[in-house]
């Protein structure tokens, strides 16, 4: 059996985080936050080694598109590094496309050249 809970964080009214267990055994987690300029951010997404390829990255991030839907967000961004391409090819299966740096975002400015933004349209997806 799966199942998918929220974890509430500090501040519930701009942000929650989820937990994806499969069989009692954590198997992915991800969050959801509101940028500055009144955006979403998806933030977090992890899926434990063992679990990759299974589905389970792509099920969080598709519970974590629909919250910010239910949150009104219009733009839904992210961000991951270059050499994470396993996650950027599930991202832009969803319609996330690459974007410049956004307010808000978390890498520093030295991390900038490994790094790279995504957007996603909620007014279009």
């Amino acid at each position: 059996m799966t199942a998918m809970d929220v974890i509430s964080p500090k501040d519930q009214a701009n942000a929650l985080f989820y937990l994806l267990i499969d069989q009692e055994n954590a198997v992915a987690m991800g969050g959801l936050r509101q940028l500055p300029n009144g955006h979403g951010e998806i933030v977090r997404i992890y899926t434990s080694p063992e679990y990759r390829s299974k589905g389970y990255g792509s099920k969080m991030l598709e519970r974590l598109i629909l919250e910010a839907k239910a949150h009104g967000f219009k733009m839904l961004n992210l961000d991951t590094g270059i050499f994470m391409k396993e996650a950027q090819a599930m991202y832009a299966a969803h319609g996330f496309v690459q974007c410049t740096p956004y307010e808000g975002a978390e890498p520093p400015p030295q991390l900038q050249p490994f790094w790279l933004y995504m957007q996603l349209d909620l007014q279009k997806s």
